[in-house]
């Protein structure tokens, strides 16, 4: 499947351009891009970084709903030695504008695509309107009407005729397998996002793996249904780079188109991801087996109840699982399309090559005997190698063994197959999205009412878990669960919302802290109370 052994991201895109330049590469709703079509993007947007400024090891924010745009600056970046840094496009202005500040990001692409749903310029206009006029980047808003994006910006095609074309080869020859290609924002247990910086080499290995996992040969078609700036976006395009594949999408996910583009296609292999992705295709009232007869494999993860629902409605499809975090490359452990069904659907399958995985006991630190729940602790080639801008950070997540504490609850079993379990560090995983809890407890604490807050993770058929807010209230202080919601809502991001709040007047507690996992027990059992 493989052909030559490229050492940067866009050395296995040159391969894939030329090795069949007319086939169909990338395919949106309303747009279908070959390979060599793919490539004159590309090349217009390496010569305008250049033209731009931009330099080896600059960051360059990418704001965006899925598009060709997107991805050919995300590629053209990194073939200059800049890092390309995709933004959450559920950010909301603050959170954009701590992003961009953190990242020290100076050039920042947006586009109108998509305006319908999230004004992404807007938004980002009004995040940047919070910071001295000095810590600004210049923004670059593509416009989408009648003519699409990219090529037929008037500020791009400028920046582009004023690069230097032998200056522009240069610097593609001067990038190395250790440079830093990507940046993914992720959310800890702090306040505030941290960078994940990922090198060429990193990028290559965990996305050629992802691809031999999932089954891929040369010349499939890929569906992905995950938004641009997630991992799970870049490991199944970089697994069709591998394969010279095809790959479609849509600017935000619709069951019923996306139906329609996996039958008109004949997709080979898809990346769902989250159960709760897959489901909404399969109820679809448009949807048949036949209409996804050439699938043979979908990455889903879910619970095992929600596998059986999956399975019984695309009983030909096999369903593979992995274990994802993003200081991983995204996915450190993932199963084979040939494995067992009770290996691919009951545990998260055996790390990639570069990966090292140790079961600990949370609290003696000891490694646990294969069988034995524990805290997963990972290192290896392919793990990142520390948070951007954040040594102190770095220090505390790391051992003097160079194993990085993911503040996961997982087991292994006795042939190695790591199974998630959970989380140990207080974070919520709300459809696929890493929240600290300490983000969503910071802003409802800005509520005049409000005198203490602890946010747990409440359980949801669709997203896995969502946001619960159990609040004291200041002494003679009113206020009702609804007035809660709404100071959060437009505020900060819309999954980090609380689906629920509760009142309490007292707290369940340890020698000095919130016992959260008490509250957790009472969420859940009260959510499980007939109704």
């Amino acid at each position: 499947m493989w052909h030559g052994q490229p050492s940067t991201t866009y050395e296995l895109i040159r391969e894939a351009i030329d090795d069949d330049p007319d086939r169909v590469f990338l395919v949106f709703p309303d747009q279908r891009l070959t390979y060599r079509e793919f490539d004159e993007r590309v090349q217009l947007a390496r010569r305008a970084l250049l033209g731009f400024g931009v330099s080896h090891g600059d960051n360059v924010g990418l704001l965006f709903h899925n598009s060709p745009d997107f991805f050919a600056l995300m590629w053209a970046a990194q073939s200059i030695g800049a890092v390309s840094v995709p933004i959450n496009n559920r950010n909301r202005a603050s959170e954009l504008a701590y992003v961009v500040t953190d990242a020290q990001i100076r050039l920042v692409f947006t586009s109108t695509l998509g305006q319908e749903i999230t004004d992404l310029p807007g938004r980002l206009t009004e995040g940047l309107d919070m910071l001295e006029p000095g810590r600004r980047p210049h923004v670059i808003v593509l416009e989408h009407g009648d003519r699409v994006g990219l090529p037929t910006s008037r500020e791009v095609l400028a920046a582009a005729a004023s690069a230097d074309v032998t200056e522009l080869e240069d610097r593609t020859s001067a990038v190395r397998p250790d440079d830093i290609a990507l940046m993914i924002y992720t959310s800890g247990t702090t306040a505030n996002p941290k960078g994940v910086p990922m090198l060429h080499r990193q990028l290559l290995s965990v996305g050629r793996q992802t691809g031999e996992r999932w089954g891929a040969r040369r010349g499939d078609t890929f569906w992905n249904a995950l938004p641009c700036f997630h991992m799970s976006s870049t490991l199944p395009m970089l697994a069709a780079l591998f394969a010279h594949g095809t790959w479609l999408s849509s600017p935000v996910f619709n069951a019923g188109e996306a139906i329609a583009m996996m039958s008109e296609f004949q997709v080979d292999l898809a990346w769902p991801a989250f159960g709760s992705i897959w489901q909404e295709i399969l109820v679809h009232p448009e949807f048949e087996p036949s209409l996804i007869s050439s699938l043979r494999a979908a990455l889903a993860v879910a619970p095992p109840e929600t596998i059986h629902v999956l399975e019984a409605a695309a009983p030909h499809v096999a369903l593979l699982s992995c274990y994802g975090i993003t200081e991983g490359i995204g996915v450190p452990v993932m199963v084979r399309w040939d494995d067992s069904r009770e290996i691919r659907t009951g545990t998260g399958g055996l790390p990639f090559e570069g990966f090292e995985v140790e079961i600990r006991d949370p609290e003696s630190g000891s490694i646990q005997p294969r069988g034995e729940r524990g805290a997963i602790w990972i290192r290896g080639a392919n793990l990142f190698l520390g948070y951007w801008n954040d040594p102190v950070r770095t220090s505390e997540v790391f051992d003097e063994r160079g194993f990085f504490d993911t503040g996961d609850l997982g087991v292994m079993d006795e042939y190695g197959h790591v199974s998630y379990l959970g989380r140990i560090k207080d974070m919520l995983k709300v459809g696929g999205e890493n929240v600290a809890a300490i983000e969503i407890e910071e802003h409802i604490s800005t509520h005049p009412a409000v005198k203490l807050v602890a946010v747990v993770g409440a359980p949801d058929a669709k997203y896995g878990e969502v946001p619960a807010a159990y609040i004291e209230l200041r002494p003679g202080a009113s206020a009702s669960e609804q007035d809660l919601i709404a100071h959060c809502q437009g505020r900060i991001a819309s999954f980090k919302v609380p689906r629920y709040v509760r009142f309490v007047t007292e707290w369940p507690m340890s020698a000095t802290k919130i016992r959260k996992i008490d509250l957790r027990d009472w969420i859940t059992e009260e959510l499980q109370q007939p109704t």
